[in-house]
């Protein structure tokens, strides 16, 4: 049987932010799909169901908790780690309703590899 790489999508409207944390993530052996809006996001699970789904709180085209919502219908046992550069939305349980963990950004790579380790199945 063959052993993949675990398979991460990353959904952010910002390139650099994508650039930066698939960069990392690659270096520890994870394949990364990048997806800048919801729109890609959605079509490209579709495609392949990731192990694991890295989501920015604020992106341009579609609210959080929606997309979080379309992106589960998929598989209700993806983990969802938000991506917030927001300490405020830190405070809120209602801000992670549906998500697995949080990411704060700026983002530390040690950190950022420690959480994906964490919530990978």
């Amino acid at each position: 049987m063959t052993k993949h790489n675990p398979t991460i999508l990353v959904i952010d409207d910002d390139q650099y932010i994508l650039k930066y944390i698939r960069i990392i993530l690659s270096g520890e052996n994870y394949d990364v799909i990048e997806a800048e809006d919801g729109e890609t996001a959605i079509n490209e699970i579709q495609k392949k169901v990731p192990d694991l789904i890295v989501q920015d709180l604020n992106l341009p085209d579609i609210d959080r908790f929606d997309l979080n919502r379309i992106l589960l219908a998929h598989d209700a046992q993806v983990p969802i780690i938000a991506l917030t550069g927001v300490k405020l939305e830190l405070n809120s349980q209602q801000n992670y309703r549906g998500f697995t963990g949080f990411i704060l950004k700026p983002i530390e790579p040690n950190k950022l590899i420690e959480i994906v380790k964490a919530h990978l199945p």
